[in-house]
């Protein structure tokens, strides 16, 4: 057994002992974000089992705390809309391998294996950060990890992405793929440069709107203001055109929301995305005004973002095939060479989730994913938003988007989102006093611009 491996077991007591020492929303934030950002891009297999890796790992590990240490904190857990749509989703999965032939052992590995990625990290979300506060601390949380874990970001921007090969012994991706305009695009402990840049793009947006709510504290000493620059200089650092214009579009996102109070702007990343997902299925849209507009910038990020709109019209050809339920596991067999190689990759979650599970199992995805935002929006829901749903909301929808190009989730991600669902349902007896405002404006009593006392 490697040590990577080795440390993949030895996580999953230590993060159930965290629940031992900590509050439950406390060792849950940490164990899930701790154990992304710095265990082993690793898969740890056992016969009879699934495949261990990080998510997995750690997933086994709360399941395990919470029931030994705590198990009142699920007491009173209901299921919701949105814990019945990622079941709903896992399920499909499992019909689309039956249909296809795979077999009744593929179809339920489909369906526990979407359980273990996507539903646990949601529904502990729910269950344990069941409160705007809640989701506060958790924030604050995830912004102090993303700003220690800025600086690993800039040392390897500087030095080279070795800090995983250090601490596991090899490197988990391509290096090729990590030299750009004479630097190096850190990756640190992720699957990829682009998940790095990303994680840095939401976190970046909720320490801004944090600090410019006043609810971001200083940390040992270390003002509010360097946290937060931080996030934004390993944002910067991962020198990716994606979760830099991530980034921006929340951060104009926000800005008009606080401009407008209009609920219905958390929706536009969703409406966005409905839009470019009905049109390249369709051919109605074919990416060229996408390319163009980047050539402007970088004609080397042109060429990267054509080949992916290639490779996912050919996807896409081949999914409507089986518009339905997909084609199952075997979606990308048409496009191996006789070495069992891929012919072409496609990032985007979407054509790849299209093409195995079909229409059901991509509309159901991208109905749970988007829950939060229909609830926020809801004609009958007067509440206040405080600035840590606020900011949670745009990242949701920002990550929405990123499904089109790439497919990379933090369970961190996961985890606030089903915590948002859960602060919007709690704050449903609270209404908005004031239009939220910016400075110049009447203020506002909205709490998102108040100061909450440090816990």
């Amino acid at each position: 057994m490697s040590f990577a491996e080795l440390v993949l077991l030895a996580w999953i007591p230590i993060s159930a002992a965290l629940f031992a020492l900590f509050r439950p929303a406390r060792a849950l934030v940490l164990a899930y974000l701790v154990g992304w950002l710095l265990l082993p891009m690793a898969r740890l297999q056992i016969e009879g089992f699934w495949d261990i890796n990080k998510t997995l790992a750690t997933n086994m590990g709360v399941v395990t705390g919470l029931f030994l240490f705590c198990p009142r904190t699920l007491k009173g857990y209901r299921v919701g809309p949105a814990d019945v749509g990622i079941l709903v989703f896992a399920v499909v999965t499992g019909i689309a391998s039956m249909l296809n032939g795979l077999g009744a052992y593929d179809g339920l590995s489909s369906v526990v294996q979407q359980i273990f990625y996507y539903a646990i990290p949601f529904c502990l979300g729910r269950a344990v950060l069941r409160t705007p506060r809640h989701l506060l601390d958790a924030s604050r949380l995830i912004i102090t990890g993303a700003a220690l874990y800025a600086v690993l970001a800039v040392w390897e921007w500087r030095m080279s992405p070795r800090i995983h090969r250090t601490l596991y012994g090899y490197f988990q991706h391509g290096f090729s793929q990590h030299m750009r305009w004479g630097r190096y695009r850190p990756i640190l402990c992720f699957p990829h440069a682009l998940g790095l840049g990303s994680f840095m793009a939401w976190t970046s947006l909720l320490g801004i709107w944090l600090h410019r709510a006043r609810q971001l504290p200083p940390l040992f000493g270390v003002p509010s203001t360097a946290i937060v620059l931080l996030p934004l200089l390993g944002l910067a650092a991962s020198m990716s055109f994606g979760p830099w214009g991530l980034f921006l579009a929340g951060f104009s996102l926000l800005l008009l929301w606080r401009w407008t109070g209009r609920r219905w702007l958390f929706l536009l990343p969703a409406f966005f995305t409905l839009l470019w997902m009905s049109g390249r299925y369709t051919t109605l849209v074919d990416g060229q005004w996408l390319t163009s507009a980047v050539a402007k910038v970088s004609t080397e990020r042109a060429s990267s973002l054509q080949y992916r709109i290639d490779a996912e019209a050919r996807l896409l050809d081949h999914a409507r095939e089986r518009p339905v339920f997909g084609w199952g596991t075997r979606a990308r067999d048409p496009f191996r060479n006789d070495a069992g190689r891929f012919l072409f990759a496609t990032d985007g979650l979407w054509t790849i989730f299209l093409s195995f599970y079909g229409l059901a199992g991509l509309l159901s995805f991208y109905l749970w994913w988007c829950w939060p935002l229909l609830v926020s929006t809801r004609p009958n829901r007067r509440t206040v938003l405080d600035a840590a749903v606020e900011a949670s909301l745009v990242a949701i929808g920002m990550q929405a988007v990123n499904f089109l190009f790439n497919g990379f989730l933090s369970p961190v991600l996961t985890l606030i989102c089903g915590a948002a669902v859960s602060s919007l349902e709690t704050s449903r007896g609270e209404t908005d006093t004031c239009r939220p405002t910016l400075p110049g404006l009447p203020p506002s009593r909205s709490p998102s611009a108040l100061p909450i006392p440090t816990p």
